[in-house]
């Protein structure tokens, strides 16, 4: 298994290669500030790989969102326990049996709320970050809505910080390497090369 994993990642390797050796634009420190990359970081990705400093904010990012889920999944737990006893505490002798029944279906929602929660986590992030690297290259295509900024390549999105929408120029080729977080389902460039 480990060696089926290995010719993978040299084939996709030498896919990279051969897709960056057509075009080596310059280091663009500018864009490089943005993202937060360097010469060394974009180096290991144009050979397929994250560099170690790369590995290390990955892992941090997937250690993260685990554990907001976590809370996220504490906090439904006992809102819902909260609403459920409440409405049984807080009944008349009247309607004590209508209570009861809100108290049930609160926490059967609540339950189903925090299993779902616990197997999406499970599902996504139990064997680790994905700590492989995609690429896409194309015309960018630009659009600010709001509060929120968004990068298209080539059908594949970008939502992206202010300071790395200000650094790309809209219909110009670039080259983006970029992470995927499953549990989050988004993608964040590492590095990027503009092309000429």
């Amino acid at each position: 298994m480990a060696a089926a994993r290995c010719l993978r990642s040299r084939r996709r390797a030498g896919k990279l290669d051969r897709m960056t050796q057509s075009v080596r634009p310059d280091f663009d420190p500018v864009l490089a500030q943005a993202i937060g990359f360097d010469r060394t970081d974009l180096e290991a990705n144009q050979r397929g790989v994250l560099s170690l400093v790369q590995i290390d904010a990955v892992r941090g990012e997937h250690a993260s969102m685990g554990s907001q889920s976590r809370v996220a999944a504490i906090v439904m737990g006992v809102l819902f326990l909260v609403l459920g006893g409440g409405s049984v505490i807080g009944a008349s002798k009247e309607g004590a049996e209508v209570a009861v029944k809100v108290a049930l279906v609160f926490l059967v929602v609540g339950t189903i709320a925090v299993v779902a929660n616990w197997i999406h986590s499970r599902r996504t992030r139990g064997s680790g970050p994905n700590l492989r690297v995609h690429v896409v290259e194309g015309e960018i295509r630009c659009r600010e809505d709001g509060d929120t900024h968004r990068v298209d390549v080539e059908g594949v999105k970008f939502f992206v910080f202010p300071t790395v929408f200000a650094a790309l120029i809209d219909r110009q080729r670039y080259r983006i390497y970029y992470v995927e977080h499953p549990f989050a389902h988004w993608r964040r460039p590492i590095s990027a090369e503009r092309l000429a």
